[in-house]
């Protein structure tokens, strides 16, 4: 039997046994490896980690790339974990904060509903007090005057000035 020419006879059977030896010895020692790695790397989720990364093959003596590889991967899932329990506490925290200040501002709103019921009264009150005082105060500045004018100069200096003092203070008010 002849080998076609396109196969390149025996020595072209030979390259293609050694190339295919070489292909699965690469796919078995790193290929198959880098395989696993992206797939962990892939279906990583954040809120359910999982086990460690680690590779499917005998300790080495030394650690080789892939080791050192999987060595920088898992401590980025470390820092990634740590960071998004942080991340988590300081929005918990936030969170707490958050209905603190809601629970504070209802608080406050109705605080601004009771000074301003109590406001609009307080101004009904002196409004009312207002107009109940002008009509006594009128009358006893009418008598007053009225005093003054009848008796001013027939009692003594110091009556004069008390009901100077009377008429002053009774127009102030």
């Amino acid at each position: 039997p002849t080998i076609p020419f396109w196969f390149g006879g025996k020595a072209g059977v030979k390259t293609f046994i050694v190339s295919l030896f070489i292909l699965l010895t690469v796919y078995r020692l790193v290929t198959r490896h880098l395989i696993d790695l992206a797939q962990a790397a892939g279906n990583y989720d954040l809120g359910n980690p999982g086990t460690p990364l680690a590779l499917d093959r005998p300790p080495l003596a030394e650690p080789d790339e892939l080791d050192r590889l999987v060595e920088a991967i898992q401590g980025m899932r470390t820092s990634l974990e740590t960071a998004f329990k942080e991340l988590q506490s300081a929005n918990s925290d936030m969170e707490a904060e958050i209905a603190h200040r809601q629970r504070t501002e209802v608080k406050l709103q109705e605080l601004v509903g009771q000074l301003t019921t109590s406001n609009t009264e307080l101004q009904r009150f002196a409004f009312v007090a207002s107009h109940d005082m002008q009509e006594p105060l009128r009358g006893i500045v009418l008598y007053a005057q009225k005093l003054d004018r009848a008796y001013r100069g027939r009692l003594d200096a110091d009556a004069d000035e008390y009901l100077d003092y009377v008429v002053s203070n009774a127009k102030q008010m």
